[in-house]
């Protein structure tokens, strides 16, 4: 079964700029350990070191992304978050939904998220 999701590639690309966009497409292979709750995805995003991500769809806030790379850190939306998305874009339906651990790892992210009012 496919998961409702409520953003496209242009939500990636708007907040990413297009170099991050394009970064982020090159880390498709490295996503791991994705697993999908009620409005939120995580997962594991393997480069110099492996960066947890998570996204959460249809939020109070809107369209939010959550990481702990230096780059997102400063406040961008990093290629780790737009690799997340394009997995989730291209196979949502072969992601298992996992609700604990996943909520247990964003969690971990804390409070440095990145949020798109929309």
């Amino acid at each position: 079964m496919a998961q409702d999701l409520d953003f496209d590639e242009d939500d990636l690309r708007t907040p990413a700029g297009s170099r991050s966009f394009e970064r982020g497409r090159n880390y498709l292979a490295a996503v791991t350990a994705v697993e999908v709750g009620d409005g939120w995805i995580t997962a594991t995003v393997h480069g110099t070191d492996a960066y947890q991500a998570e996204l959460t769809l249809g939020g109070p806030d809107g369209f939010a992304g959550e990481r702990d790379c230096r780059y997102a850190m400063e406040g961008n939306f990093c290629k780790h978050l737009v690799a997340l998305g394009l997995i989730m874009l291209g196979e949502p339906e072969a992601v298992p939904k996992q609700r604990g651990r996943a909520r247990s790892r964003a969690q971990e992210l804390g409070a440095s998220g990145w949020v798109l009012k929309t």
